[in-house]
């Protein structure tokens, strides 16, 4: 009987060892949250556009803009053009996200069959020559001005501009209408080439 009550004792105390093992552990409880919020991705364009020469007889000429910032698109026009007139014309592109925005796509056309596009990272340093041999004849460009930061890239809160300043040549045709469309299509940095 007393090997019996050994045997029992034993028993009892491996069942109570056992026991403690499961229940007397220590624990504790590790809980990882986490936000994400996202950048934004906003380019605003400005422009300008006025007649630098002549200026005594503003009656004859209209020049404007408009920007839809719906469409994304800025509109310049200059009704009644005529030899020797000259032209302020200026765009200008501010990044008002939080990201980075670089310049993927730029594509040009007009009313004469000129036309090219580059995509990054084939897209020319130098913008004005390309610019200007792209115009017609009758169009020169006496001055090309970049500003800003390089419309490559646009950090948030900065902005890259381009001014130019054209003159009519005596070659300008009369009674004729000149159309021409530039496309850019800026991609978050990280996603251009």
């Amino acid at each position: 009987m007393k090997s019996k009550m050994v045997a029992i004792f034993a028993a009892l105390m491996v069942a109570l060892m056992v026991a403690g093992i499961a229940y007397a552990h220590w624990s504790k409880v590790i809980t990882i949250e986490g936000t994400v919020t996202t950048g934004t991705f906003h380019l605003t364009p400005t422009c300008d556009i006025k007649v630098l020469e002549p200026t005594d007889k503003p009656e004859y000429y209209e020049v404007g803009q408009e920007i839809d910032l719906e469409e994304n698109s800025v509109t310049y026009w200059i009704n009644n053009a005529f030899p020797s007139m000259k032209v302020y014309i200026k765009f200008d592109l501010h990044n008002d996200g939080s990201v980075p925005a670089e310049l993927y796509y730029i594509a040009f056309s007009d009313s004469e069959g000129h036309s090219w596009e580059y995509t990054a990272p084939e897209i020319p340093a130098e913008m004005g020559p390309v610019i200007e041999g792209s115009l017609p004849e009758w169009i020169e460009v006496e001055s090309i001005t970049w500003g800003g930061v390089p419309f490559g890239q646009i950090d948030p809160g900065q902005e890259a501009y381009v001014e130019f300043v054209i003159h009519f040549t005596e070659d300008t045709p009369e009674d004729s209408t000149y159309t021409f469309s530039f496309t850019l299509e800026y991609r978050n940095w990280n996603e251009v080439p």
